[in-house]
């Protein structure tokens, strides 16, 4: 886990000139950055994916109510195009999903642990991404590494208490800590959790229910590599949305001993 923490973080420098161009908008998602003279990484944010809507053309209920009562917004329709993000396509957007691939290998296992449906349904978006967009195919595809659809970088930035829209209530958004940060915690407001982010730290929450922040941090630069799936973008490949995850799908894991001594596991 190690080597990998250290090629990832280097990875990551070698995004400056994406994140730098990242911060001029006032969305608090690109906004709300601190700025070291002793950082080691440009501060900023900068996100990746195979396949997803035009950005502000998303397909959600307001696109819906647009096609019933004229709102002047843009709107999107599920049987349109995806298409592959603009950093993707950019040299520096291969290079960073090759170098991170060992890591990404921990990831994808890490997701298959703790919901196998997801990481299926993660797997069959990506193989479809990855060979039946005809036309809309690009050579930095073939490097996506990942299960998640959707990867964004995020470097020295106050996350104030929000949730993901965009993902449907059952998914996990996949979170690593990394940079070189001596302490940080994820805030999980909603049922008063207050974690430990650590560099190295693999955290999974379901975003679009609970509120989650980082709202500060110190020793050093802090990085999250945030992992996500985007509903509308699996609803367009015709994937269902995955089951609430049970802790009674382990229960085939644990032996006679273990199941007596916690009997919530058992049926």
């Amino acid at each position: 886990m190690y080597e990998s923490q250290v090629d990832s973080n280097n990875a990551v420098g070698n995004l400056d000139s994406l994140l730098s161009a990242s911060q001029n908008t006032s969305s608090w998602r690109q906004a709300n950055f601190r700025h070291s003279p002793n950082s080691h990484f440009q501060a900023g944010n900068a996100d990746f994916s195979p396949g997803w809507f035009m950005q502000r053309h998303e397909v959600n209920y307001l696109s819906i109510i647009a096609l019933i009562i004229p709102t002047g917004l843009p709107c999107q329709r599920l049987e349109d195009g995806l298409y592959i993000s603009t950093l993707l396509r950019t040299p520096a957007g291969g290079n960073f999903m090759a170098a991170i691939s060992n890591a990404e290998i921990l990831i994808n296992s890490v997701t298959a642990l703790c919901s196998r449906q997801l990481y299926q349904l993660g797997m069959e978006s990506i193989n479809i991404l990855k060979n039946e967009l005809n036309g809309r195919r690009h050579d930095n595809v073939a490097f996506w590494p990942s299960v998640f659809s959707g990867i964004g970088v995020i470097v020295n930035r106050v996350t104030p208490s929000h949730r993901d829209k965009g993902a449907c209530a059952q998914a996990y958004d996949l979170l690593v800590s990394m940079g070189t940060h001596t302490s940080a915690t994820l805030s999980l407001s909603d049922v008063q959790a207050q974690l430990s982010y650590q560099p190295g730290t693999i955290v999974l929450v379901c975003g679009r229910v609970l509120r989650h922040a980082v709202e500060s941090w110190e020793g050093g630069d802090r990085i999250c590599c945030a992992h996500y799936m985007r509903d509308n973008v699996h609803n367009r490949l015709g994937l269902p949305r995955p089951d609430w995850v049970d802790i009674h799908v382990y229960r085939d894991l644990m032996d006679g001993g273990f199941q007596s001594r916690h009997p919530l596991y058992l049926p």
